[in-house]
């Protein structure tokens, strides 16, 4: 079970879920607070200092880029949701031309994954790109947890 974060730290993911949706392609700041926020994730959910230190470096290590890379986008999404399945479309190139398709993600915990279906269900996010759309998705999916978690 996963402890909720501070009223503070969703408002923080909020912000950082519109930086995202505002991006236009990688940024290293981005990438940065990302991975601050998928430890505090980790350490709400359990992970110890150690282990935490282990999946995402020291303070001052370099985060993945997670907002260029939609491996790292991907590797995020499993640390920070661990069960969830993902889906990145960029839409119907016969109902929108590609110059106003943005991709989205879908993301939805797999069907045998019952906590995640009851915390949050699927969740979508869009973006300039397939990464950005892939962490809008995740910063999502863990409002939603993190709201269900304070409800409680």
């Amino acid at each position: 079970m996963t402890a909720p974060l501070s009223a503070a730290s969703v408002d923080e993911m909020r912000a950082l879920l519109a930086r995202v949706e505002g991006a236009s392609g990688g940024d290293a700041k981005l990438d940065a607070a990302l991975k601050l926020v998928a430890a505090a994730v980790a350490i709400a959910g359990g992970m110890s200092a150690h282990e935490t230190r282990e999946a995402f470096g020291g303070l001052y290590d370099t985060a993945p880029p997670y907002t260029s890379s939609i491996d790292a986008a991907l590797a995020l999404k499993d640390r920070v949701l661990p069960g969830w399945r993902a889906c990145v479309d960029t839409g119907d190139p016969s109902r929108a031309p590609s110059t106003v398709r943005l991709p989205f993600a879908h993301l939805e915990p797999n069907l045998d994954n019952d906590d995640g279906w009851a915390k949050a269900g699927p969740t979508r996010g869009q973006a300039a790109t397939p990464p950005l759309a892939i962490i809008a998705a995740v910063l999502h999916a863990l409002i939603a947890t993190q709201e269900h978690a304070g409800e409680r």
